[in-house]
């Protein structure tokens, strides 16, 4: 049996990395609001421990690409593993990343 499985999207600003477009996949995924995430930048559902590699990463304003796997917290505080896909691209002079994301697995408590 083929199970299909919702794509799982959003847009974020390069240089303010707030969020500019989310799709109800994201939405489920994270746990907010459409408008709770339009209000929020990328660092919002990355795990803490992931900031300072998501420093080091977001600045590429260029390309495409394997992003690989993140730690991300919902709202309700549970984490899980997403893999990461990107395609960098401009929008009204400005460099957007529309970012592909699928689940990976759930995190044990303290990882």
């Amino acid at each position: 049996m083929y199970l299909k499985k919702p794509v799982v999207f959003w847009t974020f600003d390069v240089e303010t990395f707030r969020f500019l477009d989310v799709n109800d996949a994201a939405c489920a995924l994270f746990g907010y609001s459409r408008k709770e995430l339009l209000q929020k930048d990328i660092y919002d559902i990355v795990a803490p421990e992931e900031h300072e590699r998501l420093r080091r990463h977001l600045p590429e304003r260029g390309g495409s690409g394997d992003a690989g796997e993140w730690i991300c917290a919902r709202k309700d505080g549970s984490r899980y593993v997403i893999s990461v896909r990107f395609n960098n691209v401009e929008i009204d002079g400005n460099i957007a990343s529309f970012v592909y994301a699928s689940r990976v697995r759930e995190c044990q408590p303290n990882s």
